[in-house]
């Protein structure tokens, strides 16, 4: 099942693509806020970072067939814009982020995917000692064919995930008496795939 997808970009960049995909994490899960990126707009005190990626390839065998099984090869561009935006209100922290991904495929538009990331996260300090890490995400995406190797599929799968994560910590970042709790829930739903009309 020889999948192979090589792609050129094409450097229709926007600003700073690669720092605004760039997001750290404590380990988490929920990512870190507040972070102000070389050349964002400053729209009062709202630092905005947009930016876009068009990468044009080819995939030899979009279907994922396996060997003896004729391949469908295919012509991809991929449009993939984004933007985050991250603010700071007395020391407590917020960024929102989308970033989405639009493949089109010359040869089976079946594999057509639109795929969208939304993110809010939130870092609050309640007082000198006690802080609070939060972070929503909601995901509607498709995962291509070529991710399910052991399954034959006729189109990606579409799926929609929520999740909900926060981390109470009390004490000094990095002090060896700081107490963390995490919590978090997540919510996942596949659906059946339907013929393109």
């Amino acid at each position: 099942m020889s999948n192979k997808t090589g792609f050129i970009s094409l450097g229709l960049l926007a600003v700073l693509c690669s720092q605004a995909f760039a997001q750290s994490s404590d380990g988490s899960g929920i990512g870190l806020t507040g972070e102000r990126k070389p050349g964002s707009i400053n729209a009062n005190g709202v630092f905005i970072t947009p930016t876009v990626d068009l990468l044009v390839g080819n995939n030899n065998n979009v279907a994922s067939a396996p060997a003896g099984v004729a391949k469908i090869s295919s012509t991809v561009v991929s449009l993939r814009p984004g933007i985050v935006a991250d603010i700071e209100r007395r020391g407590d922290k917020y960024q929102a982020s989308y970033f989405g991904q639009f493949d089109r495929y010359a040869s089976s538009s079946a594999d057509n995917i639109d795929n969208h990331d939304l993110r809010v996260t939130g870092q609050n300090y309640l007082s000198p000692r006690p802080d609070v890490n939060w972070g929503l995400r909601y995901v509607d995406r498709f995962d291509p064919r070529s991710a399910n190797a052991f399954v034959a599929v006729p189109a990606p799968i579409h799926h929609r995930t929520t999740e909900l994560k926060a981390r109470g910590g009390y004490g000094a970042e990095g002090a060896p008496g700081r107490l963390e709790l995490y919590t978090g829930a997540a919510s996942k739903k596949a659906y059946q795939w339907q013929a393109p009309v």
